[in-house]
């Protein structure tokens, strides 16, 4: 099955990419699949720090902003997106 994972702002920028496919078996869990983007050594440097993802990266399933300790309750399904923002704030 394909998931489209697609990347906004500074993390588009510094992976020099907006988006990309990947092929994966079924009954895979949003976190298993964002550890599998973690063996990517570019991605690794960009979104995770210490084999988790950095605090101020969002991650969205399907237009809808997940809570990290959720990622694991989220079964993949084909043509999921799956998106990466960084956290924004203003003062």
């Amino acid at each position: 099955m394909k998931i489209k994972v697609r990347y906004f702002a500074s993390i588009r920028e510094k992976l020099n990419k907006s988006e990309e496919e990947f092929e994966i078996e079924n009954n895979i869990t949003l976190k298993d699949f964002i550890q599998r983007l973690s063996k990517n050594q570019e991605v690794k440097e960009v979104l995770f720090e210490s084999e988790e993802l950095k605090r101020n990266v969002l991650v969205a399933h399907n237009a809808v902003t997940i809570n990290k300790p959720d990622l694991d309750k989220i079964i993949l399904k084909d043509n999921d997106v799956v998106a990466f923002f960084p956290v924004i704030s203003a003062g």
